[in-house]
Formats: C-alpha cells, structure tokens, sequence
C-alpha cells in the first residue's frame, strides 16, 4: 500500500514539472526584438537577384 502512495506523489510532481516547463516555454516562446533592419519588402524584391537565380 505505501508503494502506491509514493508512486502517486511522484506521478503528481513530475506531471506539475512538466506543466511548469510547458508554460515557460510559451511565455518565452514569442519575443520580439525591436524592428527588422532591413524592410521585408525590399529583400523580396530582389531576391532573385541575391539568391543567383537570375542564371
């Protein structure tokens, strides 16, 4: 019967582990770092030209 016991303790705090890493993860997840240096629009633009496909 004690066997029981710990194994359902156990169970319970590696489960509350592993929902504290999960939103830790999310919470970090999405961070943005200010704006990009070089406008998006501008690169697709001329991506042919950088990425060598022009051949």
């Amino acid at each position: 019967m004690r066997s029981n016991t710990i194994d359902l303790e156990s169970m319970q705090k590696f489960i509350s582990l592993i929902t504290l890493l999960f939103i830790f993860t999310i919470s970090t997840a999405q961070n943005k770092f200010g704006n990009p240096e070089v406008d998006p629009t501008q690169i697709q633009k001329t991506y042919p030209e950088w990425a060598d496909l022009s051949e």
